[in-house]
């Protein structure tokens, strides 16, 4: 059986869950959706299955602990802050081949723990996963190295050590392209074929409109308000004007930023 998973532990979380829950079902009436959390709901909505963590930390370490509690053979997970905007079959069609399929993270770290650089580190807000040993040892390893991280170097970030547990694990793993992971807080280009799946950060309605457009190339600048949450968009389309617009928005970014 396919289907989404969330792990959401607090109640800002629970309803952003939801709310990217019934975007999965608005495209993939079919697929089941499952919800890992802190405290039985009221109404369960758009969750299928409704699952308690034990002892939940209210981290990102939540997110491990709760994977090995999917209820299903094939798995996506997905983090609370995205929204699905077409069919998700595709997903768990490379899981016939593949035990893990992941998307990079938009930016770039330096090695890590003995991972060289060119191993880009993986976006842990959205992966495919099939049940098996292997992803079983895999997500026990990024456990280990999650709570390492937080005992020697005082973070809560869980990319590192998942980045390190992919590198070293058996199983046989595969980096989707961005528009499968869509990070909207990052700039991006997505190309003439590219179809967006799903969407990752702030609830923007209107960019979501304009990736919709098909058959043309999209190239996305966020603007720097974004960081006081806002991420708001600039969308160009292909067309005779194309380099012009994109030239001038790039202007104005630079000289706002020279402003400041």
């Amino acid at each position: 059986m396919n289907g989404v998973i969330y792990v959401a532990t607090g109640r800002r979380y629970v309803e952003e869950a939801r709310f990217s829950a019934f975007s999965v079902k608005k495209h993939n009436s079919d697929i089941n959706v499952q919800l890992v959390t802190d405290a039985p709901l009221e109404d369960d909505g758009p969750f299928d299955y409704v699952d308690i963590l034990e002892e939940p930390k209210y981290e990102y370490g939540d997110k491990i602990l709760g994977l090995p509690l999917a209820r299903f053979e094939r798995s996506l997970y997905l983090d609370t802050d995205t929204r699905v905007v077409a069919d998700l079959s595709c997903y768990f069609e490379l899981l016939e081949f593949y035990d893990i399929a992941y998307a990079h993270e938009p930016y770039r770290q330096e090695s890590y723990r003995g991972v060289p650089e060119a191993f880009a580190e993986p976006n842990a807000g959205l992966f495919a996963f099939r049940r098996g040993e292997l992803t079983e040892k895999l997500f026990a390893d990024w456990k280990i190295g999650y709570e390492r991280s937080k005992r020697e170097e005082g973070h809560t970030n869980d990319q590192p050590s998942f980045r390190e547990a992919i590198f070293r694990s058996e199983s046989r793993s595969l980096v989707l392209p961005p528009e499968y992971n869509l990070r909207t807080c990052y700039p991006f280009f997505i190309g003439y074929a590219g179809k967006v799946r799903v969407v990752h950060g702030p609830r923007n309605d209107s960019l979501i409109k304009r990736l919709e457009v098909a058959g043309k190339h999209r190239v996305f600048l966020p603007s720097f308000e974004q960081f006081d949450g806002e991420c708001l968009s600039f969308v160009a389309e292909t067309s005779d004007s194309f380099y012009k617009k994109f030239l001038v928005r790039i202007v104005k970014i630079l000289r706002r930023f020279r402003a400041s």
